[in-house]
């Protein structure tokens, strides 16, 4: 016969109020508000099913927590949280403040988004997407051309293929191309405005 237990659950809360601020790349008006970051840690405590303490109503008191759990629940929940702002200053000092800030990347004031948030990973992926594709499509519109000309000779599939691939990678590869280009210039334009970017202060 399984041995049957008791068992109850408490969650261990610690968090931490980041303060930022940082001018509005639009309006030009200061923006200033915190971001609250929370771990919870969750600890399951356990004990033997005692039919007789059942009766006596002590399952509670039973699986109440001892001091000592109680600090240890603390101090885990604390570690938690300050892996995480370790993680989130390290990706600030990198630039990449749309991790942090991501639900404050509007001006409160004017609703604008700022140029801070748009991210640098992104950018660089526009731009390598758009160099491939570009290429890609002009060499499928090329095979359309000399099959419409007679030079090369397609089957009933290829030809839809190639007149659709080349519209796409046509449209898609100098589109992204262009946007990733001057979303990185209005972001390395931002280096010589600094109080555009948001100065965040992490705890010590």
């Amino acid at each position: 016969m399984a041995k049957r237990y008791w068992e109850k659950t408490y969650s261990f809360t610690s968090h931490y109020d980041v303060p930022f601020q940082y001018v509005c790349g639009h309006c030009g008006r200061e923006v200033s508000g915190v971001r609250k970051v929370e771990r919870t840690y969750q600890y399951s405590k356990t004990a033997p099913f005692d039919r007789w303490s059942r009766d006596q109503g002590r399952n509670n008191q039973i699986l109440a927590l001892t001091e000592a759990e109680g600090k240890e629940g603390d101090a885990k929940a604390e570690a938690l949280l300050k892996k995480e702002l370790a993680f989130y200053k390290t990706e600030v000092e990198k630039g990449h403040y749309d991790v942090f800030l991501k639900q404050h990347t509007k001006c409160p004031f004017c609703q604008n988004v700022q140029r801070w948030a748009y991210p640098l990973k992104k950018c660089w992926i526009e731009i390598l997407f758009g160099a491939a594709a570009t290429p890609l499509g002009a060499y499928l519109l090329y095979r359309l051309i000399a099959a419409l000309r007679g030079t090369a000779a397609l089957d009933d599939t290829t030809f839809p293929l190639l007149i659709i691939g080349g519209a796409m990678f046509l449209v898609l590869g100098p589109c992204s191309l262009v946007t990733g280009i001057l979303e990185l210039r209005k972001r390395n334009a931002m280096k010589d405005q600094p109080e555009q970017l948001p100065e965040v202060r992490f705890p010590d």
